[in-house]
């Protein structure tokens, strides 16, 4: 039976939504939710669960934590570089003002702004969807979503793939999360818990229901007759929902966590600690130290005990414990595969020698994209596809996206920006010359490109330059002895 019909059925639709807040599907979902937040920089809570496996409540409270440094975010965003500057669609199949209406379209739908998004929950989860529906303005819309905010219902034949789509919104208070437990009328961190709602997309209708499996909305049909859903991901297991693990996740918290204890060393033992060594009888009962005060210490001549005052200055292995956490951080960083220099412990700058430079650091950033290149190629098609869809059913209701139908056979052409060689000034006047010397070019083309200005223009400029070495020069000046020829 098609999962449509199966949803006709309130026991049906009850036993999905238990099964949804069964426990295995709740921590699924509690592991997105957690790389999602340490991703945001909401890593606190975190690292104290960590640190208080390893020390007491109380030792964990009076520890400094170091929060600021994320390297989920660092990484992540290093790794999904695709988008960081905009690439360049060709739409095929249409006309030059459908085109550029196209153009537009993807512009005020922020595609490339989506896209960079999902590229980066992609690289920190190994999946990522894209949905596209109209609002309920009516306006067509592109979200992207985590797998804590979907649920499916698998193919029975391919559990790869999905039969129908359910969104809700994730239960906070499974995890870490401030809040009051109230849901206010002005906008708070409860929002989410306004209403328990379902929303529903098969390949064949659309509907919301409630905890209970209550159908509360219309029962609408899918006017584009498949999931308007895009399922990001390249390594599945015979399963829909990719298991990559939290490696990323968990040594962001377990570096952050160790220099947090490598500060409280610090805290602890980064000044002497005073002492009074002396019998009872001798021991004072208030001690004031400072730079303006002296310490009596009353000798008993009939004790063997003499009273003895001092600092005790520890002496922890800092720099060891530095180097131990940096090496952790380089053996990390070299098994994401990228170079260990995309996060250093250590203040200092990158400069290039020369473009051939440049252009090899540029390609560590590329390498790291290199592998999503297919997969985000497909994925654009996917999404000209699903837009193209809703703008066709649209065509003639008030909810129109373009102004035409756009053609069954009209495809977009993905070209990503790829780095390119940058030369310096010195090697490409260093190259010139040498093609001059070799007889392979004339002064005239030399200035050409060097001045990137037609051959024409570059006759004159050489004019210029003769008429100028032939004017009288300064006493003293250094005289050029040859005039170098022109063509």
């Amino acid at each position: 039976m098609a999962v449509s019909d199966k949803l006709q059925s309130l026991s049906y639709r009850k036993m999905v939504i238990g099964q949804i807040n069964g426990t295995e599907n709740k921590e699924r979902k509690r592991i997105s939710y957690k790389q999602n937040e340490v991703y945001n920089d909401r890593i606190r809570p975190y690292i104290l669960e960590y640190l208080r496996t390893q020390f007491k409540e109380e030792t964990v409270l009076q520890m400094p934590i170091i929060d600021s440094i994320n390297l989920s975010k660092r990484i992540v965003n290093k790794e999904a570089s695709l988008y960081v500057q905009e690439p360049k669609r060709e739409f095929k199949g249409v006309n030059p003002e459908q085109a550029t209406e196209l153009d537009e379209l993807y512009d005020s739908l922020k595609i490339d702004t989506k896209l960079l998004v999902a590229n980066q929950k992609y690289c920190n989860q190994g999946q990522a969807f894209l949905m596209v529906v109209p609002t309920m303005s009516g306006k067509l819309t592109v979200r992207t979503l985590m797998a804590h905010q979907v649920d499916v219902i698998p193919n029975e034949f391919d559990p790869d793939k999905a039969d129908c789509y359910i969104m809700s919104t994730y239960d906070r208070s499974l995890d870490y999360y401030k809040s009051d437990g109230l849901n206010q009328d002005i906008a708070d961190a409860d929002d989410y818990k306004a209403q328990e709602r379902y929303v529903v997309w098969t390949a064949e209708l659309n509907f919301i229901m409630d905890g209970k499996g209550n159908i509360v909305s219309d029962v609408l049909p899918n006017p584009i007759g498949r999931l308007p859903f895009v399922d990001i991901s390249s390594r599945k297991d015979f399963e829909f929902f990719v298991r990559g693990g939290e490696a990323l996740t968990n040594f962001t918290i377990q570096y952050a966590s160790a220099l947090s204890d490598l500060t409280q060393v610090i805290k602890m033992q980064g000044w002497s600690v005073a002492y009074l060594k002396a019998p009872a009888e001798l021991m004072p009962t208030e001690i004031t130290v400072g730079p303006n005060r002296i310490i009596r210490l009353t000798i008993d001549p009939n004790n063997p005990i003499v009273p003895e005052f001092g600092f005790a200055s520890p002496s922890p292995d800092l720099a060891g414990s530095i180097s131990f956490i940096e090496m952790l951080l380089a053996n990390f960083i070299t098994s994401k595969g990228l170079d260990s220099k995309v996060i250093s412990s250590k203040l200092q700058s990158t400069s290039y020698s020369s473009g051939t430079e440049r252009l090899l650091a540029m390609l560590d950033m590329f390498e790291a994209t290199r592998s999503d290149m297919d997969l985000f190629s497909w994925v654009e098609d996917e999404l000209f596809e699903l837009i193209k869809l809703w703008s066709n059913a649209m065509v003639g209701t008030p909810l129109q996206v373009a102004s035409f139908v756009i053609p069954n056979d009209a495809e977009v052409d993905i070209d990503y920006h790829c780095p390119e060689m940058v030369t310096t000034e010195q090697e490409k006047l260093t190259l010139i010359t040498t093609k001059m010397d070799a007889g392979l070019m004339s002064r005239v083309e030399a200035i050409a490109e060097l001045r990137d200005v037609d051959v024409e223009e570059a006759a004159a400029i050489a004019q210029e330059i003769d008429s100028g070495m032939m004017a009288p020069m300064p006493q003293g000046a250094n005289l050029a002895n040859n005039q170098a020829e022109g063509n």
